[in-house]
């Protein structure tokens, strides 16, 4: 029985992290060059809608739960698994938090509040938007690669289990 849930846990954490990679990878990958390829002006615009857009949608249930369910992975991996198994099952958990939820919190949603306080009569978009691409980028491919590592090490439990 123990296994059977600590499986079925693996499995949708590794459904909603592939997920959440997915979207991290997109944006690393053409949504910021298709911002790029606007004015500044207007790629401070459209990632500011996007901004808002995000987090009324379902990336943040998505966001939440995943999160939860990696912190739970760490619980029944350290209480119901042995070996190499606990091991994997706590690192991943650990990974995707601090990779995903900490970066999220510390640096992409500052990031993303600066940048809905633009204000056009005082800031100069070019420099503005250059400034934020680079260090949000940069953090975002954090998360990506961190989602990518946490659900290879999920996929290893269940190959293991």
């Amino acid at each position: 029985m123990t296994n059977s849930i600590v499986i079925m846990i693996t499995w949708l954490l590794v459904i909603g992290v592939g997920v959440m990679a997915g979207v991290y990878f997109t944006f690393s990958t053409f949504i910021m060059r298709a911002l790029d390829a606007l004015p500044a002006k207007h790629a401070i615009e459209v990632m500011n809608s996007i901004n808002q857009v995000i987090v009324k949608s379902l990336f943040l249930p998505l966001f939440l739960g995943t999160t939860f369910l990696a912190l739970l992975q760490v619980a029944l991996s350290l209480t119901y698994l042995q070996g190499t198994p606990s091991y994997l099952g706590v690192i991943s958990g650990l990974i995707y938090v601090l990779t995903m939820f900490f970066i999220t919190a510390l640096f992409n949603v500052p990031l993303n509040n600066q940048l809905a306080g633009f204000d056009p009569q005082k800031d100069k978009a070019e420099s503005t938007w250059a400034s934020y691409r680079f260090r949000w980028i940069r953090w975002n491919h954090a998360r990506t690669i961190g989602s990518l590592i946490s659900v290879v090490l999920s996929l290893s439990i269940l190959t293991l289990i």
